[in-house]
């Protein structure tokens, strides 16, 4: 599970750029699950039975660090994990002999071992496999153990057989597999992590660990073991001081109280899962999205979002149209409230100052049925703002369809434009066939009176019938447009 947290405190989201959100849509790129096992040994410069040789092991460790290869973008820096997490030791072929390293010290290229019951040490190409099953659910969140071979299956690295990652527990059989990158390597190429940990801070101060204040690193790390000693207060105090976290290998309760201890920040929560024990935390989520093939039927019916697919770039097509839909809807209701304002004024004048009705029911009728529904229509069809993933989410309490900032600006902004506008043109209407607004005020009895034969004008001249003459025409007319 994993969270990428913005800066409530000061208001200042992080935003991200228009490449930045695409990238985010792509899926790992890389070939080497692809290319054949001969052409992925001579690019890497290893032999599969004899290995690197300690000199080129010693070179490689000491120019690209643990773990680390030339990609595309490259990382800041490779942080270690945390103990429990990183396999302490792995079985490494060099120079044609079997050794026992630590970790720490695999480079790309190397030749390992892994056998049931260890951790992958690092992301491996499988060279050799024998029935082969690894636990994959801190990654794709599949609970079934997945059978790994040295077929290429699947052009997504994550799917495919040919491929194991580091930190993946193998629950069956044997393997043979070259070191060709890191789990973190990947975090970082989607987005999980972009900032340094505590880890990498210390690595680059060159002081250990212990001296570090975790508080002045952005990202961290936390495993399911140190997860059961925390407080709901060193959870809090986590989310609260890091933007960028990754929570590895927790258990469904875990989840849930992760979720719980972001939604008492007030954070909007997205949870995925696919199997029975994810759907406590999906039905707490504000939003869970659950997988549409692989997902089992209780986790989908706890999930307020299904990926057909079960690609997680979906989520980022959903969200986004998903709020092109909000932001069309509130358009519209916007441009419908805005008439309300001058439809309702003229009969409140018409009631408080006694003057002729400027707007009629008949016009009201043709304004709201007739030319207000097509563009209202129109506006559902309106393309996505250029900014419209680079918001922060919208505030469920705040953010609603119809809100106060909306009220204000349908009622108090546009409709009052639109209400003077109206009264303009009846004014003036009235004033050019001879009543200017002093002699409007107080004849409205005689003016839709029928009895009346000598309604005087501002001119001193006698109307007969004003109320059916083409006065009242020109006025509805002019005022029904705007």
């Amino acid at each position: 599970m994993s969270k990428n947290i913005k800066d409530q405190k000061n208001g200042k989201g992080r935003k991200k750029s228009k490449k930045d959100i695409k990238s985010l849509k792509k899926d790992v790129e890389t070939d080497n699950h692809k290319i054949s096992i001969e052409e992925l040994l001579q690019r890497l410069n290893t032999d599969q039975y004899m290995g690197l040789s300690h000199l080129a092991a010693k070179l490689r460790f000491e120019i690209d660090g643990l773990f680390s290869f030339c990609q595309v973008h490259k990382s800041n820096a490779i942080m270690d994990s945390f103990k429990n997490l990183v396999p302490q030791y792995a079985t490494v072929i060099r120079e044609g002999e079997i050794n026992t390293i630590s970790a720490e010290e695999l480079v790309i290229g190397d030749i390992v071992e892994v056998k049931f019951g260890d951790r992958v040490p690092a992301d491996i190409r499988i060279l050799e496999a024998h029935s082969l099953k690894v636990d994959n659910s801190s990654l794709t969140g599949e609970s079934e153990p997945q059978i790994r071979t040295t077929e290429f299956t699947h052009d997504n690295p994550l799917e495919t057989r040919n491929l194991a990652f580091f930190s993946t527990n193998v629950l069956e059989g044997t393997c043979r597999g070259v070191v060709i990158a890191t789990a973190k390597a990947i975090a970082r190429s989607v987005g999980i992590i972009t900032k340094p940990t505590a880890e990498d801070l210390a690595k680059k101060r060159g002081l250990p660990i212990s001296e570090i204040d975790p508080r002045q690193a952005s990202a961290i790390v936390v495993n399911g073991g140190e997860l059961l000693e925390m407080k709901a207060e060193d959870l809090d105090a986590i989310i609260y001081h890091h933007n960028e976290i990754v929570f590895a290998r927790t258990s469904p309760q875990q989840k849930l109280l992760i979720v719980e201890a972001c939604q008492r920040r007030g954070e909007i929560v997205a949870v995925t899962g696919d199997g029975v024990n994810d759907s406590p935390a999906l039905k707490r989520a504000d939003i869970g999205v659950a997988m549409g093939i692989t997902g089992s039927d209780v986790s989908k019916q706890a999930a307020d979002m299904i990926l057909l697919d079960d690609n997680f770039a979906s989520i980022i097509v959903g969200i986004e149209e998903g709020r092109l839909i909000f932001d069309n809807l509130k358009k519209s209701i916007a441009y419908t409230l805005t008439s309300n304002l001058p439809e309702i004024t003229p009969f409140l004048f018409f009631m408080m100052f006694d003057i002729p009705l400027a707007l009629g029911t008949i016009a009201i009728l043709c304004i709201d049925i007739g030319t207000d529904m097509m563009p209202a229509i129109s506006l559902a069809y309106e393309k996505a703002e250029s900014d419209i993933m680079t918001r922060m989410p919208r505030d469920p309490f705040e953010d609603r369809l119809v809100n106060k900032k909306l009220i204000i600006m349908a009622y108090l902004q546009i409709g009052t434009i639109q209400t003077v506008a109206c009264f303009f043109t009846f004014f003036a209407i009235m004033a050019e066939h001879g009543f200017p607004p002093s002699v409007l005020l107080g004849i409205r009895h005689d003016w839709d009176s029928k009895d009346v034969e000598d309604l005087l004008d501002g001119y001193g001249q006698e109307w007969y019938g004003v109320s059916d003459s083409r006065v009242r025409t020109d006025c509805s007319t002019a005022v029904a447009p705007l």
